[in-house]
């Protein structure tokens, strides 16, 4: 892909969305869009009126209920900010990027208004500097995130973090340093959900984070070479809308074409792009042409499970006039909150908004308990999709298939409120000769989470790109206070795999010695197909308390059906005791049960249980 630059004009405007009947007064809210208006003759119009300006959102026109023109005070100068970012680039990339980098805040911060801060995107991302003007300190900066490897950078960022902290108690810096810190806070959860490195993610924080901050923002971001596979189309168009709503201009720089004999062609887009950095973040920002129109709008989501963007139109009726404004925005749901959205996420989210959950497509899961970890009760949120219930696009010239689909798993607290959001889009594509074996197939989606002791929900969606059609899965959880005597969750197994030598240094709860359990996620067990099932816990004992002792107990229909000592094996070197239970199936006739195991150890007592339904 070629250098992209997403320029966003000075005036904002709020559009009325396509919110459904049943959306409340309360939840609508309105859209930030801006737009310079100037006569044919480039002179900024600063008396126009409300009924000059036609705007229409997807199609559809929306009233204008408010103008107002927006001016800075006679003499100020507002705040102008821009933020330099640097990709991992080879000895030759970093010596250009730190040449051109220095050339350009010379330019910068000739203007005293002008506040520039240093990012490096590697393994996460990091902040080398908060937004200042002064060159020394920027100059540093620039040679750490063009000089050393990602490991050198935590000690560094960790302090600019933490004088960011301090600063937002200070007037005349609170609104850059919360800028900073809101882009670090985003940049931890896009960490959590970056997919095969990819960059997209951290630069969404970057364009997220600044949405507070006044006046004009630039983000200039230097790699070896800016490219997006199709598989993150959705990410990029949510960077595209996060810089929309936050009034960013992006502007990626090539590596490659700032070097002495590079590419030619790279080379001349890499020039024209730095000089476009330097004549829009340093325009006079109270040229009167910076006004600001006020629309009410909503920006909630239909009653839909599509995410497209919401194509807008600004037309004014003053002959030879020209308007700029942004092309559009993606609506999201009421659930959406501060949450940073990324557009494939948005049908999901509305889906489990809605007040029936859509099971459309299948959908399996689960969250498991184990140990503590450092901040909290360590668990692991599993997914699985049959493969059978998607909806495979089939290429009859080529012989080919096609198939994408997105996955989504939250956890909520007690009051609703969103602590995790993990999500994922998984393309397929191959020769049709295989869809059959792929559709017997199922997609696994796991990751790990920890959290305090309370109250949960655990929701997941799944989203057949194809057809649109969503499946979905709530379940409440409890994660129970810090004791002596711990107990995981109870697993159906569903089948045992071998562990790779090259993996057996890897953290898995799943794991007992050299091989894992893999659970059951509520797939029914036939009786015809397997001569028992198995039951999975692992329990930490308290120390010096003794050995402890567990129980399993069957119910059926809530009776009791019958009771075993569950045996467990010997402590690992990390004092973790595993349960593994056989039951032969000729004992328990087609029907639902429960398992309910019980730990005890002296006093102390842990209990958890888990659904098996089998079937003939």
């Amino acid at each position: 892909m070629s250098p992209m630059k997403t320029f966003l004009p000075a005036f904002a405007i709020f559009l009325p969305s396509l919110a459904p009947p049943a959306l409340r007064a309360e939840e609508a809210k309105p859209v930030a869009l801006d737009l310079v208006v100037q006569d044919k003759k480039g002179v900024p119009i600063k008396d126009l009126k409300p009924e000059e300006v036609e705007i229409t959102e997807a199609g559809v026109k929306r009233p204008v209920t408010a103008l107002k023109l927006v001016e800075g005070a006679a003499g100020a100068k507002a705040a102008r900010y821009v933020t330099l970012v640097f990709d991992g680039l080879d000895a030759e990339g970093q010596k250009s990027a730190r040449k051109a980098a220095a050339e350009l805040l010379a330019k910068l911060t000739a203007s005293p208004d002008m506040q520039v801060a240093v990012f490096r995107v590697g393994l996460e991302l990091w902040v080398l500097t908060g937004y200042t003007s002064d060159l020394a300190a920027l100059g540093a900066a620039v040679e750490r995130a063009t000089s050393h490897e990602d490991e050198t950078l935590r000690g560094p960022s960790d302090l600019v973090k933490t004088a960011a902290a301090r600063e937002m108690g200070v007037p005349e810096t609170a609104a850059r340093a919360r800028a900073l810190v809101e882009v670090m806070r985003v940049g931890d959860d896009m960490n959590k959900m970056r997919q095969d490195g990819s960059t997209l993610f951290p630069l969404i924080a970057l364009a997220k984070g600044q949405a507070t901050l006044p006046g004009r923002k630039t983000l200039v971001y230097f790699s070896q070479w800016f490219d997006v596979p199709s598989k993150f189309d959705d990410v990029f168009r949510s960077l595209i809308s996060e810089a929309n709503r936050a009034g960013v201009a992006l502007y990626t720089i090539d590596a490659r074409g700032v070097r002495s004999g590079g590419d030619l062609g790279a080379a001349r887009s890499a020039m024209e792009q730095l000089e476009s950095v330097s004549r829009d973040a340093t325009r006079d920002p109270q040229n009167p042409q910076s006004a600001r129109a006020n629309f009410n709008v909503s920006e909630n989501v239909a009653a839909s499970t599509r995410q497209d963007m919401r194509k807008i139109e600004v037309k004014v009726s003053r002959p030879g006039a020209k308007v700029q404004s942004r092309a559009g925005y993606f609506a999201l749901p009421p659930s959406a909150g501060r949450q940073t959205v990324l557009a494939y996420e948005i049908p999901m989210l509305t889906a489990l908004g809605a007040p029936t959950l859509p099971r459309e497509v299948e959908v399996h899961g689960g969250i498991f308990r184990f140990g503590e970890g450092a901040a909290g009760r360590e668990l692991r949120m599993l997914l699985e999709v049959p493969m059978g219930g998607l909806q495979f696009a089939i290429d009859e010239k080529a012989k080919t298939y096609s198939l994408r689909f997105g996955l989504m798993a939250l956890v909520k607290d007690e009051k609703g409120e969103v602590v995790q959001k993990i999500s994922q889009v998984y393309p397929f594509a191959g020769p049709s000769d295989k869809v059959e074996a792929m559709k017997r197939g199922k997609v696994g989606f796991t990751r790990a989470v920890q959290l305090a002791p309370g109250r949960y929900t655990f929701e997941a969606a799944v989203q057949d790109r194809g057809t649109q059609k969503v499946g979905t899965l709530r379940a409440p959880f409890e994660v129970p206070a810090a004791g002596g005597l711990r107990l995981s969750s109870v697993s159906v197994v569903r089948g045992v795999e071998p562990v790779p030598e090259s993996r057996l240094n890897v953290e898995d709860p799943f794991r007992i010695q050299k091989a894992r359990v893999i659970p059951n996620l509520d797939t029914p067990i036939a009786k015809a197909a397997n001569p028992s099932f198995f039951l999975f816990a692992a329990v930490w004992p308290a120390k010096d308390a003794g050995t402890p002792e567990a129980f399993v107990e069957f119910l059926r229909d809530g009776k009791k059906f019958g009771e075993a000592k569950a045996d467990l094996l010997p402590p690992d070197d990390k004092g973790r005791m595993v349960y593994l239970g056989e039951y032969p199936l000729a004992s328990f006739p087609p029907g639902t049960y429960e398992a309910r195991v019980r730990v005890k150890q002296g006093a102390s007592t842990a209990e958890d249980k888990a659904a098996i339904t089998i079937v003939p």
